[in-house]
């Protein structure tokens, strides 16, 4: 059997150059080391417990040991620069980062430390006389206070250049803001927490952008999906009236349940985070295991959406479409999350999922079709499935196999599946699934691109 093999990309990025900037944030630490000169010398029971031994060092004049008042952070700035150079950043003192113990000794409890927040009973009907709050309100409390800061203000607090601070916000997706005032002391902290990273040399300055920036695109999306949850429970308890925009007699109604609903997201987010990197951890340590016949850059990758959504949503009213979304999203969720599998982004009527086992991604290829074709109110699907070299970059998928599996869908027939060669070769020994060789159909990048059409092996 001929298979013609597209031209294999390249996977592998540049070498990460080493970072030239010393771990200076362990000054901090090292600073009580002198043991002896503390045991020589008796200091007064009376003497207040934050001042230390005069240092042999000219490092005094970085004083702001005192520091918890952000605002009152080192005056002294960084020269004005066009590219945000990060050897010429000052060190963050008030964040330091130790160095890891030799031997990691896990904590006795790994419950959430803090008690839970009390939530109260939500209020369900609609009140006449509301407590009128305004936006200024609602942002001090997501914030955890009033905006008063210049994106200058905030690079001087922080130590860093106003250039670094303003690189920072347009990573997080959000556009210059001149010279109001709209910055708080989160941001303050936030930036001075990342550069402490930075600063003790565990990445470099464009890996933190690069980290700013997919923690940014993410929770952008997290945040309106969450807020429209939010809005749609207030109107469906009649607490709100349905309209088309918030009104101003909304925000308070909004605050309140805000109250309830901040300190339980951030505690899923956090919890979700930590799920996901040992959940990631075990994904390599057992690519590991594997030894080196499992190529951690080589993924089997399938791509599905819904036959004739287009025209579909032309047809219907948009509440019936945003239901039918949702059900398309959530029930194509649960079937990738049950096999392990990669959910590596939805579009609407599109879902993108992958897996180093291409046995895997057939199988919930499979099950998505059969999942799917019990609602008579959801269409068909086409799903397309490649094998080969992919590019993973801030949680999605790049590279020619990702294209490829995006033809062989637009390819396939409502209700069929279409493998590549790869795909079809890794799996054609398998008694479980079936195949059926497709005409070659001329694809735009590939040529004329062979498939084989994929189903389950009938029983006898």
């Amino acid at each position: 059997m001929t298979v013609v093999e597209p031209a294999a990309t390249s996977d592998a990025g540049p070498a990460k150059a080493p970072t030239t900037r010393k771990a200076v944030a362990s000054k901090s630490v090292t600073k009580k080391a002198p043991a002896k000169k503390s045991a020589a010398k008796k200091v007064p029971a009376k003497r207040p417990a934050t001042k230390k031994p005069a240092a042999s060092k000219p490092a005094a004049k970085r004083t702001p040991v005192k520091a918890a008042t952000v605002r009152k952070a080192p005056v002294k700035k960084a020269s004005p620069r066009t590219k945000p150079a990060i050897k010429n950043v000052p060190a963050v003192s008030p964040v330091p980062v130790a160095e890891p113990p030799a031997e990691f000794v896990a904590p006795s409890s790994l419950a959430v430390q803090s008690p839970l927040p009390v939530v109260h009973q939500a209020p369900t009907v609609l009140e006449d006389g509301r407590p009128q709050k305004s936006l200024e309100q609602f942002v001090a409390h997501v914030l955890g206070s009033a905006p008063g800061l210049t994106s200058q203000e905030v690079a001087a607090q922080a130590g860093v250049s106003e250039d670094v601070a303003r690189g920072l916000w347009r990573a997080m997706g959000f556009a210059d803001m001149g010279g109001e005032a709209q910055f708080a002391a989160a941001d303050v902290e936030a930036i001075r927490a990342l550069m402490s990273l930075v600063d003790a040399g565990y990445i470099s300055f464009d890996e933190s952008i690069e980290m700013v920036r997919a923690i940014g695109q993410h929770t952008s999306r997290l945040a309106e999906w969450q807020g429209n949850i939010i809005a749609r429970s207030l109107i469906e308890r009649g607490v709100i009236a349905k309209q088309g925009v918030l009104q101003p007699d909304d925000i308070g109604p909004l605050l309140r349940d805000s109250q309830a609903y901040k300190p339980v997201l951030e505690t899923l987010m956090v919890y979700s985070w930590r799920r996901q990197m040992t959940h990631n951890a075990s994904r390599a340590a057992a690519l590991a295991d594997a030894g080196p016949d499992a190529r951690a850059g080589e993924m089997s990758v399938g791509f599905a959406d819904l036959a004739g959504f287009t025209r579909l949503s032309r047809q219907i009213p948009e509440e019936d479409l945003a239901i039918l979304v949702k059900q398309f999203e959530s029930v194509s969720a649960d079937v990738v999350a049950s096999h392990g599998s990669r959910l590596i982004k939805t579009l609407g009527d599109e879902v993108l999922f992958a897996h180093e086992s291409p046995k895997k991604v057939a199988k919930i290829a499979l099950e998505l079709h059969e999942a799917h074709r019990e609602s008579s109110d959801v269409p068909r699907m086409r799903i397309g499935l490649g094998t080969g070299p992919v590019l993973l970059r801030m949680g999605d998928v790049f590279g020619t196999t990702v294209n490829r599996a995006s033809r062989l869908t637009a390819m396939a027939k409502p209700g069929s599946t279409f493998v590549d060669a790869a795909t079809f070769e890794a799996l054609m020994e398998e008694k479980q699934f079936s195949f059926k060789s497709v005409r070659p159909r001329p694809a735009r990048g590939f040529g004329l691109l062979r498939a084989w059409s994929l189903s389950r092996a009938k029983t006898k």
